[in-house]
């Protein structure tokens, strides 16, 4: 598995941007006047325990107006030899997470109905299909038609840069679902039926003749060039993409299901099944076999771990992956928007590790350095906003038993770091572009939208 790869592993988005690409020293040329919200300014961090669900609501929205005020400022600014267009921030990948964070964050914009119409959106979501639309001609023309459908980035040569193309896509199925649910006349219909399609047809089992027995089955992976190979966090952005946007197929469901299942540390479902992995974890020059443990939280993928996560051993010498924070959220996340039934043993094990690991201090199962605890965090963040908030529960009760207010810790945390122009990045660490903060300030807007949901919930 390469480094690029690897660095794809647990969120792609933000990989494609410019390498030395500076968010924050060139001057905004941006009329504030044109901006919703750029009056808004930051004010300094602290406690909303003491303050009124209303008063915190209130506050969230200043913080997310300043955020999409700076996102706005960076718009259009060459970012990269394939970035004249005035509707970009950098290419596809970042234009659909900052997109997508941007009609996520639109109960903080009252001001403007409806929202994503306003032109420096709804000009960046036109410019993505503009992008799937020649994709798909060039496509069929070149005899690949399983590329039509995708959203993905051309390099500087016109070639196809579709390692992130699951991604994009999904973020793509998301923002037209949600356009078209806020217009009369469904504008992007079509855009959405194909991009579904190409989601639906990346799932390993669902166009070929893949055995059940096979790993993989089940899976979605990166794109449908090299359908070999899937992970948790592509089939995690897969199934919440086609949930949120029209639904999961019967047949889509109990494949999804079955691959989640293999990426859990589950002794109940999965015993004494082992994988050959690719690498040596112990050092004597031969791949491992990788078992699982117990404690039913979720790793990367059958057999294949996270680096900053690891391995650890058994008692009979076989390895296995450590369970960490993204993946298992993102297993409880996907269980849900499947419909698997909340007193299935696997979702009880799930849900019992996110109790005995909760945390906003670092990210749950990494250990280490403050570079290793904090890499990634934001992600995780967003990850575990969404996900209590599909829990359904206000107030969720540790391993412990204490109860955390988690709409009020989460909201607290993501001011706390909010710098002063509006952005959020992470300080400590670089892993997955987090010290961008075109990729950690929609994080930062998504998780908070969950968490003032979340404010409402029971």
């Amino acid at each position: 598995m390469t480094n690029f790869a690897k660095n794809l592993s647990v969120f792609a988005l933000g990989a494609l941007l410019c390498a030395g690409v500076s968010c924050n020293d060139e001057k905004s040329s941006v009329d504030p006047e044109e901006v919703p919200g750029a009056d808004a300014g930051v004010r300094p961090a602290g406690s909303t325990l003491d303050k009124s669900d209303d008063d915190v609501v209130d506050e969230v929205k200043r913080r997310v107006e300043a955020a999409t005020t700076y996102l706005h400022t960076l718009q259009g600014r060459p970012m990269g030899p394939m970035t004249p267009e005035r509707y970009s921030w950098g290419d596809a990948t970042v234009d659909s997470l900052i997109l997508r964070s941007l009609l996520e964050a639109r109960f903080a914009k009252a001001r403007v109905d409806p929202y994503w119409d306003h032109q420096w959106i709804k000009g960046g979501i036109d410019r993505l299909v503009a992008l799937q639309t020649k994709i798909a001609e060039e496509s069929k023309a070149a005899g690949r038609p399983y590329m039509e459908g995708a959203v993905f980035e051309l390099n500087s040569d016109g070639a196809y840069e579709s390692a992130n193309a699951n991604y994009v896509t999904n973020l793509c199925a998301q923002l037209f679902h949600l356009c078209n649910e806020r217009s009369p006349d469904d504008p992007y219909k079509d855009a959405l039926e194909m991009a579904r399609g190409w989601i639906e047809g990346l799932q390993i089992g669902n166009e070929d003749d893949t055995d059940p027995s096979n790993r993989y089955y089940g899976s979605f992976g990166y794109d449908r060039v090299a359908r070999t190979r899937g992970d948790l966090s592509n089939s995690g952005f897969a199934i919440e993409a086609l949930a949120d946007s029209g639904g999961v197929s019967d047949a889509v469901r109990t494949r999804a299901i079955e691959f989640l299942s293999r990426c859990q540390n589950d002794g109940e479902t999965n015993g004494d099944r082992v994988w050959r992995s690719a690498f040596d974890v112990n050092g004597d020059g031969t791949p491992d076999d990788i078992g699982y443990s117990d404690d039913g939280g979720a790793f990367y993928m059958p057999g294949e771990n996270q680096k900053l996560a690891g391995y650890s051993q058994r008692e009979d010498g076989t390895y296995f992956c450590k369970s960490y924070g993204n993946m298992t959220y993102q297993l409880v996340k996907s269980y849900i928007l499947l419909d698997l039934d909340r007193n299935d043993s696997r979702f009880k094990k799930a849900v019992d590790w996110v109790r005995a690991n909760y945390t906003l201090e670092k990210h749950a199962g990494f250990q280490g350095s403050p570079e290793v605890e904090q890499s990634g965090v934001f992600y995780y963040y967003l990850m575990m906003s969404k996900t209590l908030y599909l829990l359904g529960e206000r107030r969720f009760k540790d391993s412990a038993g204490i109860e955390h207010d988690w709409p009020r810790e989460m909201i607290d945390k993501i001011l706390s770091l909010q710098n002063p122009d509006g952005s959020v990045v992470n300080t400590v660490s670089e892993e997955w572009q987090e010290n961008y903060p075109t990729v950690t300030t929609p994080y930062c807007i998504m998780a908070l939208s969950y968490a003032v949901r979340g404010l409402k919930l029971p």
